[in-house]
């Protein structure tokens, strides 16, 4: 994905590899690369964040085990955003953790805001598609965090329903800015590409 679409950031969200080897994965796969994660936060690896220190300046904001906040430079236009990359966990309750500090976080934002990645739960009834009727407390909180950021998804190609098993298809993945984005003039949109014969996700 890097040299088919020329990426200066990528994220990938559970790596699956353990901690000690990250250092030696970053060498041998994606020399060159700069990178964050939040493997030491959580037992399973999360978040692997990477970037190309030749085209964009990444600085770390915030670092959760749901999410890994940084602000992007290009360092040919000198404009800045804030990304969020965000693999939510699994209960409401784990979840309300990540969408307070999200709250917390935006309160106080001046820059445009995106945010991407598995948000674990859908925002409405039809993002889900099988399976037992979706019950209202499974949505509002995201609905609330939502609401609070003034924030939007983004136009997007390619699938509707992000995840998949044998008897559901619901959106959990998704790419979302707030309104500062809106206002700066920024280019935005997401590509769902079918999931591959080991994933349960597509690609975004």
């Amino acid at each position: 994905m890097l040299k088919k679409h020329n990426l200066s950031i990528l994220g990938l969200l559970e790596v699956k590899v353990r901690v000690d080897l990250v250092d030696r994965l970053m060498e041998t796969k994606f020399p060159g690369m700069s990178f964050f994660h939040n493997f030491l936060l959580w037992e399973n690896s999360r978040i692997l964040v990477m970037w190309d220190s030749s085209v964009v300046k990444l600085d770390l904001v915030d670092m959760s085990a749901q999410e890994i906040c940084v602000r992007v430079t290009c360092l040919l236009t000198h404009r800045s955003f804030e990304a969020s990359f965000i693999y939510a966990l699994n209960t409401p309750v784990e979840r309300r953790l990540l969408w307070d500090s999200l709250k917390s976080r935006g309160e106080g934002i001046s820059l445009p805001w995106l945010l991407l990645g598995d948000f674990n739960c859908v925002r409405f009834p039809h993002e889900r598609n099988g399976g037992a009727p979706i019950a209202p407390r499974e949505m509002v909180d995201l609905a609330s965090c939502v609401s609070q950021l003034e924030l939007s998804d983004v136009n997007h190609v390619g699938c509707f329903f992000t995840w998949f098993n044998s008897a559901i298809s619901s959106k959990l993945d998704r790419f979302m800015v707030n309104h500062l984005w809106h206002q700066s003039n920024l280019n935005v949109f997401s590509e769902f590409v079918a999931p591959g014969c080991f994933l349960d996700h597509v690609l975004l």
